[in-house]
């Protein structure tokens, strides 16, 4: 994992803590900080201390040091944390539990062999996961591009700063996956304006969005959304057994997604002060 340099500065401070504390140890005990040193001269004459104050001086010192070492490593631990990127929807949530409900439903139907059942409670799926990824940064990042292209077209787009929308679409879109060939694209775009290039423009918009859709296809509604298309191609063919399964697998990446978003706490409102 790449760490931004201001997380990094933030841990090779919260060492230089550490190692100052350890070091100023040293000093007050009387203890070389060199290894080597120890070997090579006698021990240097320290005034007396009472045996009272150094074990506090020491425990101090020691919790010091846990204490920040636990900043530095809560901070990484935040830092890698998905939570970190993104604040989850509770409507998000119950789109995606309605549809592990669809899904499962759809199983225990082929299970009956009630196919046309099952055909119609995969369709109600689909609509509830379209629902997830229209509301989601992905979908709206793509929806975008394809709005931007069409006011190229109609000659409503001419400078570069027209495309600031879909620059701010594609930051939001960073916070579920990272798009660095979505953003040189749009970058290129954006130059091809600068000299007055609509047609170099309109290539590159085209392919920002086969960019931000490679990288979509990855993520969970969009991997559930192909498997249960999937499902009901089989089901078409009357392969129920092959439909059975894929739907199982479909369940594996939902299912994630409706753990995360119930894993959301809800903010609270914020208490009253008190008046003086």
């Amino acid at each position: 994992m790449m760490i931004p340099m201001n997380w990094t500065g933030y841990w090779q401070s919260a060492l230089g803590k550490v190692t100052y504390l350890l070091l100023g140890t040293c000093v007050c005990l009387g203890v070389p900080s060199n290894p080597d040193a120890l070997a090579a001269s006698p021990p240097a004459k320290v005034p007396a201390k009472p045996a009272a104050k150094t074990g506090e001086m020491v425990k101090t010192v020691k919790k010091t040091v846990e204490t920040e070492t636990h900043k530095a490593q809560e901070a990484m631990r935040k830092l890698a944390s998905p939570a970190m990127k993104k604040e989850q929807n509770p409507q998000v949530s119950q789109w995606a539990n309605d549809a592990v409900k669809k899904i499962e439903a759809a199983q225990s139907s082929i299970n009956n062999n009630q196919l046309p059942e099952a055909k119609r409670q995969l369709t109600e799926a689909q609509t509830l996961l379209d629902q997830i990824q229209q509301s989601e940064p992905t979908g709206k990042a793509i929806n975008r591009v394809e709005t931007t292209r069409k006011q190229l077209e109609a000659g409503q787009i001419n400078t570069d700063q027209d495309l600031a929308p879909l620059e701010q679409e594609i930051v939001e879109f960073e916070t579920v996956a990272p798009v660095p060939k979505a953003k040189q694209h749009l970058k290129m775009a954006k130059q091809s304006l600068q000299e007055k290039n609509k047609a170099n423009a309109h290539v590159h918009l085209a392919d920002v969005e086969s960019q931000l859709i490679y990288a979509e296809a990855n993520l969970p509604v969009s991997r559930t959304k192909q498997e249960v298309l999937g499902a009901q191609t089989l089901l078409e063919q009357g392969k129920a057994k092959e439909a059975h399964k894929l739907l199982t697998d479909s369940l594996q990446h939902i299912q994630s997604l409706a753990t995360e978003t119930n894993k959301a706490t809800p903010l609270k409102e914020p208490s009253a002060v008190p008046a003086p």
